[in-house]
């Protein structure tokens, strides 16, 4: 799966046993596009020394964008960051969607059903 999914070097093992119990849960490409490109971030949270909590948007592009910039989708998700030795990585990753009510200005976090 580490070379499925490409993420080896960047997630816990933890998170890797977990994405190969269920690979549904482990954002990549499930058909041929679009895919994930990048993790637009927009905020970032300390939660202990060696842990971080990260709110993004996983941008997901096809062929045409990777040659005409933009992106055909954006995700929102919230990433747990830890250190384990000398490296920061990724220990659990959850979508959800983004419910923003711009009338009366405020936003909220929905989990997403499988």
């Amino acid at each position: 799966m580490e070379e499925v999914y490409g993420y080896g070097q960047y997630i816990t093992s933890t998170l890797l046993e977990r994405w190969k119990t269920n690979p549904e849960e482990a954002p990549g490409r499930l058909i041929s596009g679009p895919w994930p490109d990048r993790i637009g971030l927009r905020n970032i949270r300390r939660l202990t020394e060696d842990k971080y909590l990260v709110y993004g948007d996983i941008i997901e592009v096809t062929s045409v964008e990777e040659l005409t910039g933009g992106y055909v989708a954006k995700n929102p998700v919230a990433i747990t960051i830890v250190r384990e030795k000398d490296s920061w990585l990724i220990d659990d990753m959850e979508e959800f969607i983004l419910y923003k009510n711009t009338e009366y200005g405020f936003d909220f976090r929905l989990p997403t059903w499988p």
